[in-house]
């Protein structure tokens, strides 16, 4: 029988890449991560991060079962004109890499037990390799060009694994090449980001490309400087970009839960004074006070909250359980977050809280400035 050559459709995905779905073992693995320290950060729980540094060491470091550092065949084409090898657009895979170094960065600033001297050592030793690989290989190089939402993930991508293995000097000029270089060219007067407009689902590229910009500003905060109000070469920024892709949320086939995210993170950023942004995620989500976002999205907006009272549902996965439950490990992808006891973690999942009225004393434990790139989006 005699094997097909594959197309390439803008916007589809190939059914087989499912056979051995690496992309969203991954997604899954850098969020378990995330999660299971942040409440190991909130709870104290050292089961927490056990979970997580066991995770990373399955992925990353047992020689039986780790990665090699690097994406040599990510997203291969198949068939006979294939490509043998991966194409460069395979890079994107391990955009949430951001996760994972933030949560490193977190064991790290509060001296986890979990995270040794060794594993650590080990973990910076497999960044280095893959880094080298992305700074040198033709196929990254060629994702670094990229104008659209591809490039930016590689610059985000990069410049977490710099803070990760300790070098801030070129994680800071990795961002500074970023926003003279793609950037100048991502969002139009206005707001419209004319490299995702053109794809075949704009809404959702318009929302992913976000995404990657605004993790690309927070680990510029954590670098220590201001890029919030860098603009485009049409003198725009990325709060332009969200309040242009807010007007298309009603059009048909938009969903607008794939925005949700970058609205929260622009309203804490930037100040929500008309509260236009509450009021959108409001009017779209009225319990969107129990979402991750909202907790990590602090201040949402100057006073934008004040007449929205927190939510009290509970995940549809949630199940009721005792309050003195003691859950050990997160494996779910999930974006939601249990904050106390009174709503514990259950079937694998992290439920849908109405702890919010004790979020000032929960960021005060938390203590910690180095959470970068912490899942400001639902990554596919």
């Amino acid at each position: 029988m005699q094997e097909c050559d594959y197309v390439r459709r803008d916007g589809q995905v190939n059914p087989d890449r499912k056979m051995v779905n690496n992309t969203g073992a991954f997604a899954s693995l850098s969020a378990a991560v995330f999660y299971n320290v942040l409440s190991w950060r909130i709870t104290g729980q050292a089961s927490y991060a056990n979970s997580a540094a066991g995770f990373i060491d399955t992925w990353f470091l047992h020689n039986a079962t780790a990665m090699n550092p690097n994406m040599e065949y990510a997203q291969v084409i198949r068939g006979p004109k294939g490509s043998k090898v991966g194409t460069r657009e395979g890079i994107l895979d391990l955009h949430n890499f951001a996760k994972v170094a933030s949560a490193i960065q977190v064991m790290r600033d509060a001296k986890a037990p979990a995270w040794t001297t060794a594993r650590n050592s080990a973990m910076v030793a497999w960044s280095k390799r893959y880094l080298t690989w992305l700074l040198t290989n033709p196929l990254s190089l060629a994702e670094k060009r990229a104008p659209n939402n591809h490039g930016t993930f590689w610059y985000e991508q990069v410049a977490s694994i710099q803070v990760l293995v300790g070098d801030s000097t070129g994680a800071t000029n990795t961002l500074h090449e970023y926003f003279d270089g793609i950037y100048q060219n991502q969002i139009n007067v206005t707001g419209d980001q004319p490299f995702e407009a053109v794809r075949t689902r704009p809404f959702h590229y318009r929302a992913y490309a976000l995404g990657g910009t605004l993790v690309i500003n927070q680990i510029a905060d954590y670098l220590g400087w201001n890029a919030w109000n860098i603009t485009t070469a049409a003198g725009t920024t990325v709060q332009d970009a969200v309040d242009f892709s807010m007007t298309l949320t009603d059009a048909e086939n938009n969903d607008p839960s794939e925005l949700f995210p970058s609205v929260a993170a622009i309203a804490s950023h930037y100040g929500d004074p008309t509260r236009k942004y509450a009021t959108y995620l409001s009017q779209h989500l009225p319990k969107y006070t129990a979402e991750a976002y909202y907790f990590w999205d602090q201040p949402l907006g100057a006073n934008s909250m004040a007449s929205i009272p927190p939510s009290n549902s509970r995940s549809r996965n949630a199940t009721s359980t005792s309050s003195t439950s003691k859950p050990t490990s997160i494996t779910s992808n999930s974006t939601t977050i249990a904050l106390a006891t009174a709503a514990p973690i259950t079937n694998n999942k992290l439920p849908k809280s109405a702890a919010f009225a004790d979020r000032p004393s929960i960021m005060a434990a938390l203590m910690s400035p180095v959470m970068i790139g912490i899942s400001l989006w639902v990554a596919s």
